[in-house]
């Protein structure tokens, strides 16, 4: 449902109050209760006009800085946080290798994506597994498991059940990135919510994760292709 430029309304029973948020594609998304009129939610709307369309210009320049993506040779991929160079070669050993670049054999140019996102959950499932054990074994927090997942809109998640999820876009991010959201998703083992408890428990695993937050924040455009 669109409300004068607003995208997305979801109404949910289980809401007691209204939220607006903005998403990394610079949607709007208004939650409200169920039952809540829908004039009272078009006045909420019409008072925060001036706190979203700042946050919304804030989103659309870091979508500007988002790379176009041709996967061709000497473009630049991040891995760790730090740029490496693509290659094609004829002589390559192995279908994708990386070494000081990502160096994809010849043959392969045209799925130049598919071999790089391959790598990439790769790398994601060995890095982002050993991570989780260290701050599990650290602070005593249990889990069910670790999947990668393709996806965009979430870093991370936590089921009720204590399996962990994660994007593989997280290995294209400095280590203590990903840590970050390790922290922040075995603290839902905790607590499952974002409370002053839950936040209490990222701060001791994590006491810098504020600068991490921002990290993300920042150069989220540069992870997606």
């Amino acid at each position: 449902m669109e409300i004068e430029g607003v995208d997305i309304l979801v109404r949910s029973p289980e809401r007691r109050t209204l939220c607006i948020m903005i998403d990394r594609d610079a949607r709007v998304c208004v939650r409200a209760p169920s039952a809540m009129p829908l004039d009272t939610i078009r006045r909420f709307v019409d008072s925060r006009r001036q706190w979203i369309e700042t946050r919304r210009q804030a989103v659309r320049e870091r979508l500007a800085r988002t790379p176009v993506r041709n996967f061709t040779e000497g473009e630049s991929f991040l891995f760790k946080g730090q740029p490496y160079p693509l290659r094609f070669t004829p002589d390559s050993p192995a279908p994708i290798v990386f070494d000081r670049a990502f160096i994809i054999h010849e043959r392969y140019r045209r799925k130049a994506r598919q071999m790089l996102v391959g790598w990439y959950e790769m790398k994601a499932e060995q890095m982002i597994g050993e991570r989780v054990k260290v701050y599990a074994d650290a602070f005593d927090i249990d889990y069910a498991g670790v999947k990668v997942r393709d996806t965009r809109s979430q870093w991370g998640s936590c089921t009720i059940d204590g399996r962990l999820s994660f994007s593989w876009r997280l290995v294209m991010c400095p280590t203590r990135i990903i840590d970050y959201v390790v922290a922040h998703e075995l603290a839902h083992r905790r607590h499952m919510n974002h409370s002053q408890a839950f936040w209490l428990l990222v701060e001791k695993m994590r006491p810098d994760y504020k600068e991490q937050q921002q990290w993300l924040k920042e150069n989220s455009p540069l992870l997606r292709f």
